[in-house]
């Protein structure tokens, strides 16, 4: 194969990979696409549309967007279940080794007839011009936090599991969702902002996901009573200030975290927390709590750190590359760091344009 016609690999087929692979397609540079689970779209292509009246600008339908143009671009080959086992140097690119990945490990075990690619059958060896690496993020495991009480109450949820319940319309298997003036409590930085577990940072999305799931759910269950418990609101970014100022008068924010749920009567949570404003320690009683968790590393980082040479940074995600010294390597998103879905496509546009200006420079040498 001609070196000018080897393909590009992008590992990871979340919000920056199939941005990055269709880019690169429109650019006329074929694509691999290797994706572990049997469909595209990563954590991001799970999330719910958070509309109300309105486009909230979340950015899910985004991921929904890409990932049909992907499955319709010629250029990209798609390969599922597949992770990569090595890469080396050679011929000026990269060799690379992906295998198949156990069934079980990927999209829930999912049969194979249910792929949007290629399952990977065996291993398989590609030359390969660059490796673009995004491999996203896992939610923070909310059984992590045992006096958080998930999994042990009902009344406990994550953004994980409402974000499901929204997706499939199914509010009313919420616990306690059929009082109609029932009460939320959002607990944020859930995983994040915990020096003494390694984890001291933002996860950036918590915040905005949080208020978007309080506008949505008060959308639809307008007597709802909302309270957001927070460390410091997190709403920088066009427009989102507003948004959040439009729910003052329809949530209560309050400035500090519970660190313990109690089991309160009939099932439900009962928080203890210090009221800022009163200046006094309250206890309230809640009948739905949901637990806003952080991001995690992919489960693949270190693995896949030690593979590839690539170094890892605070919180052990991968430390951003660009190629650097003729590494043909290049990561970026939520394999990174914490970043939203607006933020991972910027960054694979960013990686997709030095990709192509070094090349372009390279034949500019010749």
């Amino acid at each position: 194969m001609p070196e000018e016609t080897k393909p590009v690999m992008v590992l990871g087929a979340g919000a920056a990979g199939l941005t990055a692979a269709l880019a690169l397609a429109r650019n006329r540079i074929p694509v691999v696409l290797v994706e572990r689970e049997s469909v595209l779209g990563g954590q991001a292509g799970r999330w719910a549309c958070m509309a109300t009246e309105r486009c909230e600008k979340c950015s899910s339908c985004l991921v929904g967007d890409t990932k049909a143009a992907v499955l319709k671009e010629a250029g990209i080959r798609i390969v599922t279940r597949a992770a990569l086992e090595s890469a080396s140097r050679k011929n000026g690119g990269l060799r690379v080794s992906i295998a198949p990945v156990e069934a079980a490990a990927c999209n829930g075990g999912l049969p194979p007839e249910s792929s949007e690619g290629e399952p990977l059958a065996k291993s398989v060896n590609l030359n390969v011009d660059a490796l673009f690496v995004a491999t996203g993020f896992e939610p923070f495991p909310a059984r992590g936090k045992p006096m958080l009480r998930y999994g042990e109450l009902g009344a406990v949820v994550t953004t994980v599991d409402l974000d499901a319940a929204l997706r499939e319309d199914r509010i009313g298997s919420l616990a306690g969702a059929s009082d109609p003036k029932l009460r939320v409590a959002f607990l944020q930085c859930v995983g994040s902002r915990d020096r003494e577990a390694g984890r001291d940072y933002c996860s950036q999305v918590c915040c905005k996901t949080s208020l978007r799931m309080a506008a949505r759910l008060l959308h639809e269950k307008p007597e709802w009573e909302i309270t957001v418990f927070y460390i410091d609101l997190q709403v920088m970014g066009k427009g989102f200030r507003s948004f959040q100022r439009s729910l003052e008068g329809r949530v209560r924010f309050v400035q500090g975290v519970p660190a313990e749920v109690l089991e309160a009567e009939g099932g439900q949570a009962a928080l203890v927390f210090e009221d800022p404003v009163q200046g006094a320690v309250r206890t309230e009683t809640f009948g739905l709590v949901v637990l806003a968790v952080g991001m995690l590393p992919g489960r693949d980082t270190a693995d896949l750190a030690g593979r590839l040479g690539l170094p890892v940074q605070k919180g052990g995600f991968f430390r951003k590359a660009w190629g650097e010294n003729d590494s043909r390597v290049y990561s970026f998103g939520a394999c990174c760091a914490p970043t939203d879905i607006p933020g991972a496509r910027r960054e694979a546009m960013a990686a997709v344009g030095r990709y192509l200006a070094a090349g372009r420079s390279s034949r500019d040498e010749r």
